[in-house]
């Protein structure tokens, strides 16, 4: 689904796209404001680094250079995050 961002009809118009649906996550808002954004950011690098390795079909080194990221900090992510180095999404 898109949405524009002006009333017009112009064809060279920027659309903004909405998921049709967002898996919901359980937030542990205890603790202080900064741990909770830590444990939401955390869990946010989690699913980008699993639906990258998905999209690359499992190879790492593409994965890496989708996130932008080198591959070296992409492992070191996975191992913080508990991420299997086998996840294929």
């Amino acid at each position: 689904m898109n949405h524009s961002l002006s009333g017009s009809a112009n064809a060279s118009e920027k659309k903004i796209k909405f998921p049709l649906a967002v898996k919901a996550i359980m937030i542990d808002l205890d603790g202080t404001l900064s741990e909770a954004m830590a444990r939401v950011a955390a869990e946010v690098e989690r699913r980008k680094i699993i639906r990258a390795i998905r999209d690359a079909g499992g190879d790492r080194a593409r994965a890496a250079d989708m996130l932008q990221v080198g591959y070296k900090a992409l492992h070191s992510k996975m191992k913080d995050l508990g991420i299997d180095a086998d996840a294929r999404g």
